[in-house]
């Protein structure tokens, strides 16, 4: 994606304002279809276009990465409720495609929402996935395998671990 693309996608992306219809218990997210040349860039574009609705009706924003069969990588997207600190999503995954990563927004900001939650580890530790959180401050961070294998030692503080992302060093609150 060139960058005229991904300045048009996230123009409107961001420009968006109807809430979509919300399942509070399983969201079924949906692949936005467009192509992205790195995970991240895929994350970064479309969190960042749904950070402000995120923030303004205090609702989550979770998904997957997908990679191609030619490399490339696609993104899903749905919505929790407002006010809801769990979302139980699903990814759609073809014979085409493997899920790499996860990501999600965390909302308005609040006590220890910039801070990846015991589930986030969970899942990064159960699923051997990256799991990428957008803060209400517009920060990206990545949790990885590595890092959820090593315990939090501080409540709200960071993780204890050598720092081995690109993104940003990830904190997690136990």
């Amino acid at each position: 994606m060139d960058a005229l693309a991904a300045a048009m996608l996230v123009t409107a992306l961001a420009s968006s304002t109807a809430m979509p219809t919300v399942d509070c218990g399983l969201v079924r997210t949906r692949d936005i279809g467009v192509d992205f040349g790195t995970a991240e860039a895929a994350v970064r574009t479309l969190a960042t276009a749904r950070l402000d609705d995120s923030r303004r009706h205090d609702r989550e924003w979770v998904g997957g990465v997908l990679r191609t069969a030619d490399g490339r990588y696609r993104i899903t997207e749905g919505v929790g409720c407002a006010g809801q600190d769990t979302v139980t999503f699903s990814v759609p995954v073809t014979p085409r495609t493997e899920l790499v990563a996860f990501w999600h927004t965390h909302g308005d900001a609040g006590q220890a929402r910039h801070l990846f939650s015991p589930d986030d580890g969970r899942v990064v530790s159960d699923t051997g996935k990256y799991f990428y959180l957008m803060t209400p401050d517009g920060t990206l961070k990545v949790l990885r395998p590595a890092h959820a294998r090593v315990r939090a030692t501080h409540y709200f503080g960071a993780l204890v671990a050598a720092p081995e992302s690109d993104v940003a060093t990830p904190d997690i609150h136990a």
